[in-house]
């Protein structure tokens, strides 16, 4: 029995009430084929380029921030000259693969190949040229020990073959930009006689990065600097209805947006803040949402509601905020905290040792992994949270809110049962945004055990074992001694477990923590001890409790390893 074959055609039959072929949006940069019908505006900023190429071979530097559609910018225009019937352009395209100087020649050498393939006529010099280098090219493709000798030398023989068929020689070399500033100084400064030759090239660039905190000796390779800025909101909902009229089954007299409801409409275009990735990243993950929920047999016609795109922010948002490393999430945090938006000054306190500089580039990088927004223009740099981020911090404030409440009734309680109680409720809670909570006063003949734990998709790699065993102790009145150390050592022992935790409402005696770093010497056997003290200060911050529970533990197994 097929597993996938009914749910195929349950996705198509759905797509098809919205006169829907499939999802048409994109994580990644639009096909070539596609590229002309989702274009839009930009108009000026694409005349301003080609006129710039056309009397004389000059060097273009695409501004903007991450996710601001500089690739797609500059595809577009490489079709735009390519179409001219009046004027023969050579134009090639590719993306820097090496951080060196020789690597940008390499692209180079490879953009000028790629595009006398797709023009020359077979018969000429240059197409034969450019088979011969496509061809070494493919031999050092994924070879970092062969490479092509002096590609600069091997590219002025092409262009002078192009040149002499051609009006104009366009090469494009992208992601130049995901490189930190150090690198593209490098880089270009290492280029520099290259990019005087006589061929236009475009390459893309940041706002603040090294292209501007060095001016003088990097712009001087470029005759001009095209800014691209944030859509605005009716060109963001252009992006959307062209990106569907794509994939209609039948093309619409009045290009629609449906099945998208009007308020998820706004709610996007708002939230993208004029960026494209952000824009297209949520309504592709809003729009499976509704297919999803429609395939499982919850509704017979597909519209995209508010409610699916909630889902699928704090979906894509977990996603996200798990894959960065903890002392990212702890940035995001901040951020978060800030209203979700942090510029000018405030980007110092971000990163108190490295200051600026470290605050962009850490806050760059969060951007290419969809965590942020670069929204900055070249008077200075802006973040925002994007939209899925902001939506699983959201939710984790609210987890935290809901731990406070729980910790409040463990130790606000004046019978001890209650509070007994109370702090089972609380350890369950809180273990469970980090483990899998499989069992509670687990009882035998002998013994009870508050908590039976399972790794689960959350659990940090430190906590390693099967299973773990959760301890807690409502001791308001006096500290944990040595003696439920003791107990729980033989508890992990009659188990076979390495790892545990115990969770006191107060205080851990010196005795107690020196017995847990004993045990940890001599048998390896680790209980990580959690005091009120330690929950107090982990409740009004925004750190996931596996971030805190890893670093709590990082914590102390370095002072126990010095411990004998």
């Amino acid at each position: 029995m097929s597993i996938i074959n009914g749910s195929l055609d349950r996705r198509t039959a759905l797509l098809s009430t919205s006169n829907l072929t499939g999802n048409p949006f994109t994580r990644t940069e639009p096909s070539e084929e596609v590229i002309d019908r989702v274009f839009v505006g930009r108009v000026q900023q694409i005349r301003e380029a080609a006129f710039r190429v056309l009397d004389r071979p000059r060097n273009l530097l695409v501004i903007g921030g991450y996710g601001l559609g500089k690739t797609t910018f500059m595809r577009k225009l490489l079709r735009e000259l390519q179409s001219s019937k009046t004027i023969r352009f050579l134009t090639g395209y590719a993306p820097l693969r090496s951080d060196t100087a020789q690597g940008l020649q390499l692209a180079a050498l490879s953009a000028l190949a790629e595009g006398a393939l797709r023009s020359a006529p077979p018969d000429s010099d240059l197409y034969r040229y450019a088979r011969e280098v496509w061809e070494e090219l493919g031999r050092i493709h994924g070879s970092a020990s062969e490479t092509i000798r002096a590609p600069d030398i091997r590219f002025r023989e092409g262009l002078k073959l192009a040149n002499g068929m051609y009006r104009r020689v366009v090469i494009a070399i992208d992601e130049i930009d995901k490189r930190d500033p150090q690198t593209v100084q490098s880089i270009v400064m290492g280029s520099r006689y290259f990019l005087d030759l006589e061929a236009s090239f475009i390459l893309t660039g940041r706002f603040l990065d090294a292209f501007s905190d060095i001016r003088a000796s990097l712009l001087a390779a470029f005759d001009h600097r095209i800014e691209l800025q944030p859509f605005i909101p009716e060109e963001c909902e252009e992006i959307l209805r062209r990106n569907l009229q794509i994939v209609r089954l039948e093309q619409e007299p009045t290009p629609t947006l449906l099945p998208f409801q009007r308020e998820v409409v706004e709610a996007i275009t708002q939230r993208a803040n004029g960026l494209p990735r952000p824009l297209n990243l949520m309504a592709d993950a809003a729009l499976e949402e509704a297919i999803w929920e429609g395939v499982e047999g919850k509704t017979a016609k597909l519209e995209v509601t508010s409610e699916h795109l909630e889902r699928a922010l704090r979906r894509e948002g977990n996603l996200v905020f798990n894959k960065v490393g903890a002392d990212a999430r702890e940035l995001l945090a901040r951020i978060f905290r800030q209203n979700g938006y942090v510029t000018g000054g405030d980007l110092d306190t971000l990163a108190p040792m490295g200051g600026l500089p470290e605050a962009i580039r850490t806050l760059d990088d969060l951007s290419k992994q969809d965590a942020v927004l670069r929204l900055g223009a070249s008077e200075g740099p802006a973040f925002a949270l994007t939209p899925m981020v902001e939506r699983t911090l959201e939710q984790l404030q609210k987890e935290h809110e809901r731990l406070q409440a729980l910790w409040t009734d463990a130790t606000s309680s004046t019978d001890v049962l209650t509070r007994g109680r109370a702090l089972e409720e609380f350890a369950d809670a809180f273990f469970g945004m980090a483990f899998k909570v499989v069992q509670r006063n687990a009882r035998t003949d002998t013994e009870e055990l508050d908590l039976l734990l399972e790794r689960s998709a959350d659990t940090d790699v430190r906590f390693h074992d099967s299973y773990f065993i959760v301890e807690c102790k409502n001791w308001r009145s006096k500290p944990v001694d040595q003696r439920v150390i003791s107990e729980l050592l033989g508890k992990m022992q009659t188990r076979h477990r390495t790892q545990a935790f115990l969770l006191t409402s107060g205080e851990f005696t010196a005795d107690a923590a020196q017995q847990a770093a004993y045990a940890f010497a001599s048998t390896k056997v680790e209980i990580i001890l959690l005091s009120g003290q330690d929950i107090e200060t982990f409740l009004p911050s925004l750190k996931t409790v596996s971030d805190f529970l890893a670093e709590l533990h990082r914590r102390q197994m370095v002072l126990r390893r010095y411990t004998r």
